[in-house]
C-alpha cells in the first residue's frame, strides 16, 4: 500500500505558481484531481470516510467530487477520482499548506489505510464550456491531447464558441481546458470532456448528433468551414476514459 498523503500535498506548492485568470470568461476555473486504486472490498469504507469528511467540512466556493472510473486503457490503474473546482482566490486559499489541520491529517492517516495505491495527480484550467452549462453532468467520456501549438488549439476553441453561441446543444455538455502539471498519462496538456445526464444518453449521442445536424444544416455547413482551418494533425489523442458521479460536495 502506497502512502498518498505525500501525493495530496504535493499539489499545495503547485497553486503558489499562479495563473492569468481571465475575469471575463466565466466559464474559466481551475481544477486538481487525484486518481487512486481502491480493491472492491474496501470501496463502501473509502466513501465513507469521504464522504464523513467533505460533508462536516465544505469548502467555501470550492466543488469537490468523487467519481467512479467505468472504461479506461489498460495503463490506467484508478478505480476513483477526485476533482476539486474553483476560481483562484478559493482554490488556492483551499491548497494553502497552512490550512492543514490534525482533522485532515487523520482524514487522509485513515484513506491511506484503504487505498491500494496513488495513481496519478494533475492540475489546470477550464477554458470553456458548450452545450449545457448549469446542470450536473454525472457520466462523462475524457479526451486527453497533446497539442503541439497552443495558438492551434485556440483557434480551436474559437471556433467551438462561435458555433455554441449560435447552435446550442441541450443534450450534451462540453468543456475544455488546460493540463498544467501531471495528469492521467504523460505527454498531455488538453483535454475535452463531454458529459451525458446517463449512460443511456451516451449511447443516444451519435443519434443526437444525427437528428441536430439534421435540424441545423448551417450549422453542418459552418462548421465544416471552421474546421478546414484546423490543423488536426496537431492534436495527439494520448487517451481516454470514462468516469461516473458518486458524489459532489
Amino acid at each position: 500500500m502506497k502512502n498518498i498523503f505525500p501525493f495530496y500535498i504535493s499539489l499545495f506548492l503547485l497553486f503558489n505558481l499562479g495563473f492569468n485568470l481571465n475575469a471575463q470568461n466565466t466559464d474559466f476555473n481551475h481544477w486538481a484531481v487525484y486518481g487512486f486504486k481502491v480493491s472492491p472490498e474496501n470501496e463502501s469504507t473509502v466513501f465513507k470516510i469521504i464522504d464523513n469528511y467533505f460533508t462536516a467540512n465544505k469548502t467555501e466556493g470550492v466543488s469537490v467530487s468523487l467519481y467512479n472510473v467505468m472504461f479506461a486503457s489498460t495503463d490506467i490503474t484508478a478505480t476513483h477520482i477526485i476533482s476539486f473546482d474553483g476560481n483562484k482566490k478559493n482554490m488556492g486559499q483551499f491548497f494553502n499548506p497552512t490550512n492543514s489541520s490534525s482533522e485532515s491529517a487523520l482524514f487522509f492517516s485513515k484513506l491511506n489505510y484503504f487505498v491500494d495505491e496513488a495513481s496519478f495527480s494533475g492540475n489546470g484550467t477550464r477554458l470553456a464550456r458548450f452545450g449545457v452549462k448549469e446542470e450536473v453532468m454525472p457520466v462523462q467520456e475524457i479526451y486527453v491531447i497533446d497539442s503541439e501549438e497552443y495558438s492551434e488549439y485556440r483557434k480551436w476553441l474559437d471556433n467551438q464558441r462561435i458555433l455554441d453561441e449560435k447552435y446550442p446543444k441541450d443534450y450534451i455538455s462540453t468543456a475544455t481546458g488546460r493540463i498544467s502539471h501531471g495528469g492521467i498519462v504523460p505527454g498531455i496538456n488538453t483535454w475535452i470532456m463531454n458529459g451525458f445526464k446517463s449512460y443511456e444518453s451516451f449511447l443516444e449521442k451519435w443519434s443526437n448528433d444525427q437528428e441536430f445536424q439534421k435540424n441545423n444544416p448551417k450549422y453542418v455547413k459552418e462548421r465544416d468551414k471552421l474546421n478546414e482551418e484546423i490543423n488536426y494533425d496537431l492534436f495527439n489523442l494520448k487517451t481516454s476514459f470514462m468516469r461516473s458521479l458518486i458524489k459532489q460536495w
